[in-house]
C-alpha cells in the first residue's frame, strides 16, 4: 500500500510539473470571396464530322464570380490538338490572360467558342475531351506573401 500511495504521489508530482501554460496567438487577415465559375459546354455536340469539313464553332461563357475590385487571371486549355479554343480577351489560351477585375456585385463573363480542327480528323475517330479553365485571383489588395 505504501508503494502505491508513493506511487501516486510521484504521478500527481510529474503531472503538476508538466501543465502546459497558456497562450495566445493574434493573426491580422484579410478574408477574400473564393473564386467560383460557372460553366455550361453541354452546348457542345458537332454530331457527325467529315475530314476536311467545315464545323461552326459553339459558343460558351464562363461565369467567374468573387471579391469585388479584385484582379484575376485565367486560362481555357484543352489537351486535344484537334479542339480550338478562341475567347474574346487571349486568343492564344497557352498563357494566362490579361488581369480582368471583378466588378462591384457584376459577375464577369468570359464569351468563348470551342471550335473542331477537321484537317487532323482521321476515319472513325471519336474525340472525348476536357476543356479546362483555370481562374486565380492576382495579388490581393491589404495582403502582402512572406
Amino acid at each position: 500500500m505504501k508503494k502505491l500511495s508513493i506511487l501516486a504521489i510521484s504521478i500527481f508530482a510529474m503531472s503538476t510539473t508538466a501543465m502546459a501554460a497558456t497562450s495566445g496567438t493574434s493573426v491580422d487577415g484579410h478574408y477574400v470571396i473564393p473564386l467560383t465559375i460557372n460553366l455550361d459546354l453541354s452546348s457542345i455536340d458537332f454530331g457527325d464530322v467529315w475530314t476536311d469539313s467545315i464545323v461552326a464553332a459553339e459558343s460558351v461563357e464562363a461565369t467567374v464570380t468573387g471579391e469585388n475590385g479584385e484582379t484575376f487571371t485565367y486560362k481555357i486549355t484543352s489537351k486535344e490538338s484537334l479542339i480550338k479554343i478562341v475567347d474574346n480577351y487571349n486568343t492564344e489560351n497557352t498563357t494566362m490572360s490579361d488581369p480582368l477585375t471583378l466588378a462591384d456585385a457584376t459577375p464577369t463573363v468570359i464569351p468563348f467558342t470551342v471550335g473542331l480542327n477537321t484537317s487532323g480528323l482521321t476515319e472513325n475517330q471519336d474525340i472525348d475531351t476536357d476543356v479546362t479553365v483555370t481562374v486565380i485571383y492576382n495579388d490581393i489588395a491589404g495582403t502582402t506573401s512572406a
